[in-house]
């Protein structure tokens, strides 16, 4: 990046960065990147597009993407159901959540408009901002995949569906293996511990891609308000001590899923829930939207980081 000292942005930079730091102990490739992380973008002209793109006049009936006034949020103009008739269509519909949609190799628009009926829908309800990348994918296992800049959703699921899990025919598997000789205690325990959960997860419950969808913007939520996969990269205020909001947030959640494991709660989320922070945050999101019942201290979680917004 070689560019004069007497450069515009380069004398912004060293007018924030200088603000809070020393900069004559820094290069100024030092300032350049310690004023693109405090803006929360990785290169100038990302920059530059963030903070003085003029307002886009939006279509009819679509949503409006302030890169000027709303730190590119999304703003509410209305609600309509998407109807996309073709993929193009489909692109179209939600182009303002991210500067690259790409649904390439999907077959099902029905899918692709209940896509993005829950997009429209959460990313006005939360107010998150735009992503990178909406886009399909081909991923072996995971029907989706999601975290603050970025939702990429397998080409299989759109196509083909998602499949509903029998959970109750698992468990009856997991009776019969338990009461036979031939397999050992050990083995045995893991099931009986399995059998303890009421799903594998909500979206294999239900066979429903807009439960997986749900989910996977509960990522993009826990991930943009509270940096809670990616830290700083996801949230320019986080930082890993006790005293950060963001930690804190974070914290909370963790603190929350352990004792679900503690005192049992975790069986009525899911098995896939249980996993890990992340999962159980992404889970209990998606029965939260759902309106599913939800322990009451996990339901406090949940809307408290909803509440509190980015921090």
């Amino acid at each position: 990046m070689k560019m004069a000292k007497g450069n515009f942005f380069i004398r912004l930079c060293y007018a924030v960065v200088g603000k809070n730091k020393d900069t004559s102990k820094m290069t100024t490739k030092e300032v350049i990147e310690e004023f693109l992380r405090q803006n929360g973008v990785r290169t100038p002209r990302e920059f530059f597009e963030k903070k003085f793109k003029g307002k886009r006049k939006p279509a009819a009936g679509r949503t409006n993407i302030s890169n000027v006034s709303n730190g590119g949020n999304a703003q509410i103009v209305n609600k309509p159901k998407s109807n996309a008739a073709n993929v193009k269509e489909a692109e179209d519909i939600i182009k303002n959540y991210a500067k690259t949609v790409d649904y390439s190799g999907s077959k099902d628009i029905q899918r692709l408009n209940d896509i993005n009926d829950v997009v429209v829908t959460l990313f006005q309800k939360y107010n998150l901002e735009i992503l990178q990348t909406i886009s399909t994918a081909s991923y072996k296992r995971a029907n989706a995949k999601a975290c603050y800049d970025m939702l990429k959703i397998n080409k299989n699921a759109i196509n083909n569906g998602i499949a509903k899990y029998d959970w109750q025919a698992r468990i009856e598997k997991n009776n019969r293996i338990i009461n036979d000789p031939a397999y050992s205690d050990s083995f045995k325990q893991a099931l009986i511990e399995e059998s303890k959960y009421s799903r594998w997860s909500v979206s294999s419950s239900t066979g429903d891609i807009k439960d997986t969808i749900t989910h996977e913007i509960g990522h993009i939520i826990a991930d943009q308000y509270i940096g809670q996969i990616n830290g700083t990269w996801a949230n320019i205020n986080y930082r890993n001590n006790p005293t950060n909001k963001c930690k804190i947030a974070c914290d909370k959640i963790e603190a929350s899923y352990e004792k679900a494991k503690s005192n049992g709660d975790i069986y009525k989320i899911s098995m896939y829930g249980a996993s890990n922070k992340f999962e159980f945050f992404a889970e209990s999101f998606s029965m939260y939207e759902k309106g599913e019942d939800l322990p009451d201290d996990i339901k406090n979680m949940v809307e408290e980081i909803l509440k509190n917004g980015k921090l």
